[in-house]
Parts: structure tokens; sequence; C-alpha cells
């Protein structure tokens, strides 16, 4: 298995012939094409954890670590390592996960399409709602 870390650094000394640095990616179908799954290894709990949804948008699965807004965003279609700062952990992990990444692109796809169909929902919402207060000629200190 080869591992991908895009990263700022050119070059990753001391890790294993498997482990490869890649430059920073701005175009996300670049980044997700060809991966079979993204590892999300967060230490902290991060308030949301935008790479996971990133992936599942674009069909890959997604093993992350249990904390912050990860368990979230990483939903059904995915996979969590609760004792996230364990090696032996995400060892278990990966193994199970990697063994069942190409059934769970579909899953990972449909669920950043769902999670897409309910903010669009959410937005048109808003608008709908800003325009009638408008309409009314409700200002900001009128709500």
């Amino acid at each position: 298995v080869r591992f991908r870390v895009h990263t700022r650094r050119t070059e990753l000394s001391g890790y294993p012939s498997n482990v490869f640095a890649a430059p920073w990616e701005k175009d996300p179908a670049r980044l997700y094409g060809g991966v079979r799954l993204m590892l999300v290894p967060s230490q902290v709990a991060e308030a949301y954890g935008r790479v996971a949804i990133e992936a599942l948008g674009h069909g890959v699965p997604v093993l992350a670590s249990g904390v912050g807004g990860l368990p979230e965003n990483a939903a059904e279609s995915s996979w969590l390592v609760e004792d996230y700062r364990s090696p032996a952990a995400w060892c278990a992990a990966f193994g199970a996960a990697w063994g069942r990444s190409p059934a769970a692109r579909e899953a990972a796809y449909g669920f950043a399409q769902e999670r897409r169909r309910v903010v669009e929902a959410q937005h048109d919402d808003l608008v709908a709602r800003l325009s009638f207060l408008l309409g009314r000629g409700a200002g900001c200190g009128d709500v």
C-alpha cells in the first residue's frame, strides 16, 4: 500500500519507502483522484474537519480520529478510530477499512450528496426568511 502525504514539506525523511510527500494541492479533483481511502489522523478536537466532507464528496471513504467534529462529518460511509492516539488502533482500523473501501465508495458519495442537499435546503430557507423580513421593511434591529 502506498501512502501519499500532502504537505508543504518536500521530503519526508525517516519514513518507509511506501510513504511519499506530495505537494499541497488546491484542486480537490486532483487531490482525491485515485485515492482509495482518506486517513484523517487528527490529534486535536477540530470543530468541523472539512477534509472528511471533501473526501466523501469525491467518493473517497474516510478513516478518521473519533475526536471533535470528525465523527459527525465522517458518518456511516466511514470509520472512526476512537483510541486515536494509539498506533495499534490505527493499524487495526486501517486493515478493516482498506479491505472494505471499494464497496464504501458509493456510500461515501451518497452521504456527501445528502449533506449537500440539506445545506442547499437550509440556504433556500434562509433566503426566503430574509426576503420575507426585508419585504415587510424590517431592519436587522427588528428581527
